[in-house]
């Protein structure tokens, strides 16, 4: 083989060799370039998926705040009571009959507590039953464990004495 063309054969192929050496480092960087882009791009759709979620998550918290605060009302806590003590108050002056506390406790244990009442009324019948109506239809769970209704026979008045226990006493 003539010594030119074969000096020009090894320079042809080493030219090829770098060529295909050259594409080959290109290919590989554009592959991984690829591939980043393709794991940044998950990366940011998770995040807008979880900031989609937590607007979602926000806006539901917003929109159930007046059930929710609804379903607190329900409940009496420990900061609650005077409030509860109050209620029941005013619906003895709806009710016109003269209401008074004669006990106030928390019973039960941790786990199962409740608060314990006990009311002394004087009135009409029908003024103290009307208020034990009202009484029932408070948005609490309650439960009259004892009640007694007498007539004085001297003034006609009707004295009751009524224990009852509110079930939907929360723990804090």
């Amino acid at each position: 083989m003539n010594p030119k063309i074969r000096k020009l054969f090894i320079i042809a192929l080493s030219l090829n060799i770098l060529f295909v050496a050259g594409y080959a480092f290109v290919f590989i960087q554009v592959k991984h370039k690829t591939e980043q882009s393709a794991l940044s791009i998950q990366a940011l759709e998770e995040s807008v998926s979880t900031e989609k979620n937590l607007q979602f998550l926000k806006g539901l918290i917003k929109e159930t705040e007046d059930e929710r605060e609804k379903i607190k009302s329900y409940f009496v806590d420990n900061e609650g009571v005077v409030g509860f003590i109050e209620e029941i108050e005013r619906l003895g002056n709806i009710a016109d009959i003269f209401l008074e506390l004669k006990a106030v406790g928390i019973e039960g244990d941790a786990g199962d507590r409740a608060l314990r009442l006990t009311l002394h009324t004087s009135g009409t019948f029908q003024n103290t039953y009307y208020f034990l109506t009202l009484v029932e239809h408070m948005p609490h769970k309650l439960e009259f464990t004892g009640a007694g209704m007498a007539r004085l026979p001297q003034s006609g008045v009707w004295e009751g004495n009524f224990e009852m226990s509110v079930l939907s006493f929360s723990k804090k």
